[in-house]
């Protein structure tokens, strides 16, 4: 009977029933190392791809199913979030893409000179520098609208941040791709707010499933706009105070 080099349990057949570790022979081959890649890079990507398509496709209703326990064939909620935002920043750095210079291309005219408004832009340039940071911070925010604003659905905070991580790392999608289509033009760029604003009030209507549909587009469009504003003002304070007391 083989003998398990993890955990030295006696044991019958291809793996462990001890720790669950592959029987081998103590040695790696080049058959098992490509296999091992094989694997890693499909255990990866297939639940990722699947989880994206369920959250394009059906966003709210894929949240409320993964709440109730449907969650074997899905990354996490964090992890998904954290792939997709590291993800975005990386295409970010790649480009060098700078939202304050994009957006007098947009206008057609060049930056001023005052120095008041150069240094509101140098918080705008410190929120974007630290986008992973209060990007974090938005989840919350929109998680509390969405509990607020939709309270007899049921669902606990808790679960609406579990569903606010989800539809927060989908929404970077728009943005990535915001950022090739402001090489055509500049100004196609803020298409990407129409459909943010789109994109979470229909997730909030799927998720809650709200009796009145009409009215709960309404609040859906409010919950969208009213957490993006709060997360504007929060970030805008913390970079204000930055340069205030810091810098």
């Amino acid at each position: 009977m083989p003998v398990c080099k993890n955990c030295t349990h006696t044991f019958n057949g291809l793996f462990c029933d001890q720790c669950g570790q592959q029987e081998n022979n103590g040695r790696f081959t080049g058959k098992e190392l490509a296999g091992d890649f094989i694997a890693q890079v499909f255990t990866f990507e297939l639940p990722l791809l699947h989880t994206i398509q369920q959250l394009l496709t059906r966003p709210g209703r894929f949240c409320a199913e993964y709440i109730r326990g449907k969650r074997k064939p899905y990354t996490s909620p964090i992890q998904y979030f954290l792939i997709m935002a590291g993800l975005h920043l990386l295409v970010r750095v790649l480009t060098k893409f700078d939202p304050i210079a994009n957006q007098y291309k947009a206008m057609g005219t060049k930056p001023p000179t005052d120095k008041a408004i150069q240094r509101g832009e140098s918080v705008g340039h410190f929120i974007s520098e630290n986008l992973n940071n209060f990007f974090f911070i938005l989840v919350f925010i929109f998680a509390f609208f969405s509990w607020l604003f939709f309270r007899k659905s049921k669902f606990t905070y808790t679960e609406n941040v579990v569903f606010a991580f989800y539809i927060a790392g989908t929404y970077t999608i728009f943005p990535t791709i915001a950022i090739f289509l402001s090489y055509i033009h500049p100004s196609l760029y803020y298409c990407l707010y129409l459909f943010t604003i789109v994109y979470l009030s229909w997730s909030l209507v799927d998720f809650h499933q709200p009796v009145n549909r009409l009215l709960g587009t309404l609040k859906g469009v409010i919950t969208s706009v009213l957490s993006y504003i709060v997360y504007i003002l929060f970030a805008s304070t913390v970079g204000m105070m930055y340069f205030h007391w810091i810098r």
